[in-house]
C-alpha cells in the first residue's frame, strides 16, 4: 500500500473514533460548562466594560486639558482674527486631527464658540453626521449635564446619528487683566461614539450596550453575532448584568443562555474522561506511526531545504529521497523553486523600476551610486537632480492623466538627450548602469560617469524641455531646474552628495528656474539663510514688518512721473531689509504670498489717496493663480473702496513664465479681472519663454520690456535694436503701452528716446523708495514739471537732495 493510502487509512480510523466519542460527550458537556461560567463571565465582562468606559472618559478629559493648555490653542484665541485664520487655523486643525487619529473611539473633536458655532472641527466619518457647523446641543448643556464636575460637561447628544456622548471643556480668556474675571470664550468638545464603544467591548458571546432613559444603544452587527435582539431586559433566554455610570446612563452586559441544559452537566466529566483516554491512545498510535512512515523522510527533506537558498539550490539536492515515496513531493518542490527564482528576479526588477515611466526608481538610483563608488576604475562621476517647473499647476488644472503622460514624455526626452536607451530585457534592469532615474513625483536624477559633460547635458535638457510637449492635442510647457554635485569633489559620502545635488537644484529654482546650478559651499550656507528668512517672514506677519517701496515710471520726454510700481519689502528683527529675491520665493512656497499682496495693495491705495490724482496709477505684482481667487479680488476691491481709489488706478503685473504654465486658465483669469476694471501688464517680457505670440494670445494694457534688452553690453547692437523695434511695433498695433525697465545710464535713456519708447523705469531716475520719500519726489516733480525738466535734470535734482 502507498504511503498516501496508509496515512489516509490511519487518520480516517482515528477521525471516526474521535468523532464518535466527541458526538456523545461534547453534546452533553457544552451547556453544563457554560452554566458554570456564565455568572463569572457576565460579572467579569461588566466590570471590564465599566473600567474601559471610564478609562476612555478619563483619557478624553486628559486630552481636553492638553488641547486647552496647548500653546497653539492659546495663540489661536489671543491672535487677531486675520492672523488667526492665516497662521493658526490650519495648524490647530492638524493638531485636532492628530488627536482624532490616535483615538479611534472619537467621532469628532471641535472648538465651539459661545454662540454654538463650531469654529474648528474634525470628524472621522462625515457621512454619519450633519455637516451643519452649529452645535445643536450647546444651548442645553447645563440642563443635560451628566457630570458632577464644574470644569466639564458630559451630555448624551441625541441630535447626532449615531448617538454620541459629548464631553465639553470650557476655554477661559486668560488674556484679561483681572484673573477673577476670566470669561468663557468657548468649549473644546470631544464626541465619543457610544456605538463604537459597544462594538469594541462586545464579542461573539457577550454584548455590551448602554441604556439612557428609553434608549438602548448597541451595535447591530455585534448583537446579530451574539444572537441577541432588543429588548434585552425582557427576554427569558437572556442573562444580563447592569451598572450605573452616570445619571440616567447605564452600561449592561448581556448573553444568550438558551443553549444551557441541566442534564449536560452530569455527563460532562464522563465525556471529558472518555475523550481524554481516547485522544491519548490515538495520539500515541499516531506518533509512532508518523515517526516511522512520515517524519523520518520529512526530516531528511527539511535538512535539504534548510541548507539551500533560491540562488544556490539545484534539483540534485533532493536525490536522497529516491528510496521513499516522496519523489513527487521532491519534483513539486523543484518546480516551486524554479518559479521562485523567476519571481525573485521579477520582483527585484520591479523594486528598482518606476512603474509609470519604466525608468529606474529611487532605490535603483541609490544602488547605482553605491555600485559606482565601489568600482575601482571609477574616479569621478556627477549626480544631477532635476525638478520640473510648473508641473503641479499642469497636474492640478488638466488632471492626473495628463500629468502622467507629461512625466512619460519628459522621461523619454531625458533618455534621448543623454543618448541612453533602456534595455529590452527587463531581467537585466536591476543590474544596468542607468543614467536617468525617476525619484518620484516630478523629480528625476541623472548619474553621469563623465563629469565633464554634466553641464553640457544640463544645458541640452533645459533647451529641449523649453520646446513643450504635445499631449492630447494641447501643448504643455514645463521648465526644469537642475542641481549638480560631483563625486568625490563635493563629497565622498553618498547621502551628502545627494543632499548637495538637491541643494544645488533649489538654488537654480531660487535664481529664476529654467537653469542649472553646480553645488558650492555657499549653497549650504543658503540653506541656513533660508531658515532665517522663514523666521523673518513669520515674524514679519506677526509684528507687521512688511512694507511697500515705490519706484516711479517716467516719461523721458517730459520728465513727468506717470505712474509707480509697488514692490514688497521685508525687514528682519534687526531692522535690515531682506532681499525680495530671497523672501518672495519662500513666501510663495509656504503659501503666504496672498498676505503680502494684501499689504502691498493697501499701502499702494494709501499712497494714491495721499497723492489725490485720479489719473495716477500703481502697479502691483501678482501671480495668475491669485487672479483666479475671487475672494482675493473682492477683498482688494474693498480696500480700493475704503480709500476711494478707482479700479483703473491699479494695474496687476504678471510674468511670461507664470502665464505659459496654464495658458487657458491664465487667459480667463486676466479677462476676469479686466471685467472689474483693473489694468494688466506683462512684466519682464523677454526674460524667459519670450515669444511675440504671447502678445497676441493675452490682452494687456502695458508691456514691460525686460532689462535684458537694455542693461547689457550689446544693448545698442543692431540685433537688439531690431528686436526692440519689433516688440514695440506689435505692442502699438495691439494697443499696449510699453515701459522699458532697468534704465541706469544716460546712453540707455538716449537709446529709448531714439526708438520712440517714452516711458522708462530704473535706477537712473530712482531706486524703489519708501512712501514718504516717493511723496516728496512726486510733489517736487509736479512743482517743477512746468519748467519742462528733462529726465536728466530730474535725476540731478534727486541726487542734489
Amino acid at each position: 500500500m502507498k504511503l498516501q493510502h496508509r496515512f489516509v487509512s490511519i487518520l480516517g480510523a482515528l477521525a471516526i473514533l474521535i468523532s464518535l466519542a466527541s458526538l456523545i460527550t461534547v453534546q452533553r458537556s457544552i451547556s453544563a460548562h457554560n452554566t458554570q461560567q456564565l455568572e463569572s463571565q457576565l460579572s467579569t465582562h461588566l466590570q471590564a466594560s465599566h473600567n474601559f468606559f471610564f478609562e476612555v472618559i478619563n483619557t478624553s478629559v486628559s486630552n481636553l486639558d492638553f488641547i486647552s493648555q496647548n500653546v497653539l490653542t492659546r495663540q489661536y484665541f489671543s491672535a487677531s482674527e486675520q492672523i488667526r485664520y492665516q497662521l493658526f487655523h490650519s495648524e490647530l486643525t492638524r493638531l485636532l486631527e492628530q488627536y482624532l487619529k490616535k483615538n479611534p473611539l472619537y467621532s469628532e473633536i471641535s472648538i465651539v464658540l459661545p454662540d454654538g458655532y463650531k469654529d474648528i472641527f474634525v470628524r472621522r466619518d462625515s457621512k454619519f453626521f450633519d455637516l451643519n457647523d452649529f452645535d445643536m446641543s450647546y444651548s442645553s448643556l447645563a440642563s443635560n449635564n451628566l457630570s458632577d464636575s464644574e470644569n466639564r460637561i458630559i451630555i448624551i447628544d441625541e441630535h447626532e446619528n449615531p448617538i454620541i456622548l459629548a464631553i465639553y471643556q470650557p476655554l477661559y480668556n486668560y488674556f484679561q487683566s483681572n484673573e477673577k474675571d476670566f470669561s468663557i470664550i468657548g468649549h473644546i468638545k470631544i464626541s465619543l461614539d457610544l456605538q463604537a464603544i459597544t462594538r469594541t467591548l462586545s464579542n461573539r458571546q457577550l454584548l455590551t450596550s448602554f441604556h439612557y432613559r428609553q434608549l438602548e444603544i448597541f451595535d447591530q452587527d455585534m448583537a446579530q453575532l451574539a444572537d441577541i435582539t432588543p429588548p434585552f431586559s425582557n427576554h427569558d433566554q437572556y442573562q444580563y448584568k447592569r451598572e450605573k455610570v452616570f445619571s440616567d446612563l447605564y452600561i449592561q452586559s448581556t448573553q444568550n443562555g438558551s443553549i444551557l441544559t441541566e442534564t449536560s452537566q452530569k455527563l460532562f466529566w464522563q465525556g471529558l474522561t472518555l475523550a481524554t483516554l481516547t485522544v491519548s491512545a490515538l495520539l500515541l498510535i499516531s506518533i509512532v506511526t508518523l515517526q516511522r512512515i512520515i517524519l523520518k523522510p520529512l526530516n531528511m527533506f527539511t535538512d535539504v531545504i534548510e541548507n539551500s537558498n533560491i540562488d544556490s539550490y539545484k534539483a540534485e539536492h533532493l536525490a536522497i529521497l529516491k528510496d521513499y515515496e516522496f519523489i513527487r513531493l521532491g519534483d513539486s518542490f523543484n518546480k516551486l523553486m524554479d518559479r521562485l527564482k523567476k519571481s525573485s528576479r521579477a520582483l527585484k526588477s520591479q523594486a528598482l523600476t518606476d512603474e509609470l515611466t519604466g525608468l529606474p526608481n529611487r532605490a535603483g538610483f541609490y544602488e547605482l551610486i553605491r555600485r559606482l563608488k565601489q568600482e575601482e576604475n571609477v574616479q569621478r562621476f556627477s549626480v544631477l537632480f532635476l525638478d520640473l517647473d510648473g508641473f503641479k499647476q499642469i497636474n492640478d488644472n488638466h488632471g492626473h492623466q495628463t500629468g502622467d503622460q507629461l512625466l512619460i514624455a519628459v522621461a523619454r526626452k531625458l533618455v534621448k538627450v543623454i543618448r541612453h536607451k533602456p534595455p529590452s530585457d527587463s531581467h537585466s534592469r536591476h543590474s544596468r548602469n542607468d543614467a536617468v532615474h525617476r525619484l518620484g513625483g516630478d523629480e528625476f536624477a541623472i548619474v553621469m560617469r563623465d563629469d565633464s559633460q554634466a553641464q553640457v547635458a544640463a544645458n541640452r535638457i533645459i533647451k529641449e524641455l523649453q520646446q513643450g510637449f504635445q499631449i492630447e492635442g494641447r501643448t504643455h510647457y514645463t521648465g526644469v531646474s537642475i542641481g549638480i554635485a560631483v563625486y568625490p569633489e563635493h563629497s565622498k559620502d553618498i547621502d551628502l552628495l545627494i543632499q548637495y545635488a538637491d541643494i544645488a537644484m533649489y538654488d537654480a529654482k531660487r535664481n529664476g528656474k529654467m537653469r542649472f546650478s553646480t553645488f558650492s559651499p555657499k549653497m549650504a550656507e543658503w540653506e541656513k539663510k533660508k531658515l532665517s528668512i522663514e523666521n523673518a517672514i513669520r515674524e514679519g506677519m506677526e509684528y507687521n514688518r512688511f512694507e511697500t517701496h515705490f519706484q516711479p515710471k517716467i516719461n523721458c520726454e517730459t520728465g513727468e512721473i506717470i505712474g509707480v510700481e509697488a514692490l514688497a519689502r521685508l525687514r528682519d528683527k534687526h531692522g535690515q531689509l531682506v532681499s525680495p529675491a530671497d523672501f518672495i520665493p519662500i513666501a510663495q512656497e509656504y503659501g503666504v504670498l496672498e498676505y503680502i499682496t494684501y499689504i502691498v495693495t493697501e499701502q499702494s491705495c494709501q499712497l494714491l489717496q495721499i497723492l489725490g490724482d485720479p489719473g495716477f496709477g500703481a502697479s502691483v505684482n501678482i501671480s495668475p493663480s491669485q487672479l483666479s481667487d475671487l475672494r482675493l479680488i473682492v477683498d482688494i476691491r474693498k480696500i480700493l473702496h475704503r480709500y476711494g481709489i478707482e479700479t483703473r488706478q491699479i494695474e496687476f503685473e504678471v510674468t511670461e513664465e507664470e502665464l505659459i504654465i496654464n495658458e487657458f486658465a491664465a487667459k480667463n483669469n486676466l479677462e476676469f479681472i479686466r471685467e472689474f476694471g483693473f489694468k494688466t501688464a506683462l512684466d519682464d517680457f523677454g526674460a524667459g519663454y519670450s515669444s511675440l505670440g504671447y502678445l497676441k494670445k493675452f490682452r494687456f494694457d502695458t508691456l514691460k520690456l525686460d532689462q535684458i534688452f537694455i542693461n547689457t553690453e550689446d544693448y545698442a547692437s543692431a540685433a537688439s535694436i531690431a528686436v526692440i523695434r519689433s516688440i514695440k511695433a506689435l505692442a502699438i498695433t495691439l494697443g499696449m503701452e510699453i515701459v522699458a525697465e532697468g534704465v541706469e545710464t544716460q546712453n540707455q535713456v538716449d537709446l529709448m528716446q531714439s526708438l520712440g519708447i517714452r516711458n522708462i523705469q530704473g535706477y537712473y531716475y530712482s531706486k524703489p523708495v519708501t512712501a514718504e520719500a516717493f511723496i516728496e519726489l512726486y510733489r517736487a516733480n509736479k512743482s517743477n514739471i512746468e519748467s519742462v525738466y528733462t529726465v536728466q535734470q530730474l535725476a540731478l535734482l534727486k541726487r542734489s537732495k
